[in-house]
């Protein structure tokens, strides 16, 4: 199990003030592959899981597929929240790769934590948020020390347009979407145990984060 205690690896808090721990723990899905939100007691499964599958696919398998039976995609409050106490650079870049918009030049630290805890080793590693209507992204390139990354932060605020039907990613990058699930944890042997879809974190976003892209299962 990899621990990181955000606080002391990147020198942040969270605006919840508190420190955020974040812990690497084994699941049905195999060895490191959730990322264990101490804080908000999510438990986040990495993209590859999920990856260059469109949103419409992604949404199928919720419902109908039993791996995923605990999990649902991300609320745009969860996603910002994660990033804010991961990579908050982000959010806060002040120059782009070749003017790109798209690519902030970011923490390499950050960078590089963000792809060891939802990555598989790939050259990029990306997840995707949506809301059903629009979609955001955040991801990270290992080339030139991690100082490259993507998100729509910058050129679509709040979230660009959505096509439900279209698989995003090549073979140098996986490009999965943001899952979580709430379970049992077990720290002695490094272990998180999907059991529930949980209730979504409304943030700021109020109501309106229910309408669509979370996912319910009617039993």
């Amino acid at each position: 199990m990899k621990r990181t205690l955000l606080a002391s690896a990147l020198a942040l808090t969270t605006a919840f003030g508190a420190n955020a721990e974040l812990l690497s723990l084994d699941s049905d899905f195999g060895t490191d592959t959730i990322t264990y939100d101490t804080q908000t007691g999510l438990g986040w499964l990495d993209v590859e899981f999920t990856d260059k599958i469109s949103y419409n696919t992604m949404l199928d398998r919720l419902e109908n597929d039993d791996a995923y039976e605990h999990y649902r995609l991300v609320t745009y409050a969860e996603y910002e929240d994660m990033i804010n106490k991961l990579f908050p650079s982000l959010f806060t870049a002040t120059s782009f790769y070749q003017g790109n918009k798209a690519s902030p030049i970011v923490d390499t630290t950050e960078s590089a934590l963000f792809r060891e805890l939802f990555g598989n080793g790939k050259q990029v590693d990306m997840g995707k948020a949506s809301d059903g209507e629009t979609l955001r992204w955040a991801g990270s390139n290992s080339w030139n020390a991690g100082q490259v990354a993507y998100t729509e932060h910058y050129t679509s605020p709040g979230g660009a347009s959505l096509d439900s039907n279209r698989t995003y990613g090549n073979s140098t990058s996986v490009n999965g979407w943001f899952l979580v699930s709430t379970g049992e944890v077990n720290l002695s042997d490094g272990t998180f145990n999907a059991k529930d879809v949980p209730a979504p974190l409304l943030g700021f976003a109020g109501l309106a984060l229910l309408a669509m892209g979370i996912r319910r299962r009617q039993d």
